[in-house]
């Protein structure tokens, strides 16, 4: 029963596709274990595979398979082929009790020609780390006229990672890549909180500017899932 109805899914789905975007006569079974950074199985994840690879997850009509996790973290599904040159599995960690959003979304940006001449892909154990979240609250204690600058460097816990060659699944690291968040306080404007997204266990730098003095840094560790920076001026 539970053929005819994946099939029955893959019927769905072809028909909201141009023959153009799909390989005629193929599949590809995604298959893998999802494990948090204690090695422990990642529940009811889901996984999506889709035309175009982006973080939106909004788009039901690049659908082209999907799959969810087991208790064991574990996943099998089948997916019609791409023929477009981004090509993506999406993957959504929502574990059973838990936060939906207490771990990274991941897009794995599947490049042309990788789908060649293979029926499956596995990613094996699939690590994907945790998010953290770091309020950074900006106060002005000084009675002079201050102008502040700073930027907030820090690695996203959006991961988009461009798949070339297959053997790439084997040693992936995600979200290496730094990204900044600027702003500027004046006399007029002199107080600011943010709530910003990162990833667990990475550092944030705050790099700030006082009367266009030097830079100065000051790192930040998110050991905790909730995390709270104030800077005082």
């Amino acid at each position: 029963m539970k053929t005819y109805f994946n099939f029955f899914c893959l019927l769905c789905l072809l028909f909201c596709l141009s023959c153009e975007d799909i390989a005629n006569n193929r599949r590809l079974i995604f298959t893998g274990n999802l494990i948090d950074e204690n090695n422990q199985p990642i529940q009811n994840a889901r996984l999506v595979s889709t035309l175009n690879a982006d973080l939106s997850f909004a788009s039901a009509q690049n659908k082209i398979g999907q799959g969810q996790t087991n208790a064991n973290g574990f996943f099998e599904f089948t997916s019609l082929v791409p023929l477009s040159s981004n090509a993506g599995l999406q993957i959504l960690p929502e574990e059973s009790d838990a936060v939906t959003d207490e771990f990274a979304d991941v897009a794995l940006a599947f490049n042309n020609g990788v789908f060649d001449n293979v029926n499956q892909i596995e990613l094996n154990d699939f690590e994907i780390p945790r998010k953290a979240i770091l309020e950074l609250n900006i106060l002005k204690t000084s009675t002079e006229p201050v102008f502040l600058e700073w930027t907030i460097e820090r690695k996203t816990a959006q991961c988009f990672i461009s798949i070339s060659d297959l053997n790439q699944l084997e040693n992936i690291e995600f979200c290496d890549t730094f990204f900044s968040i600027s702003g500027q306080n004046s006399p007029e404007n002199p107080e600011e909180s943010r709530t910003i997204e990162s990833l667990r266990n990475s550092t944030v730098f705050f790099i700030y500017s006082i009367n266009n003095a030097p830079n100065q840094v000051i790192e930040i560790p998110l050991n905790n899932p909730s995390n709270v920076f104030e800077f005082t001026y």
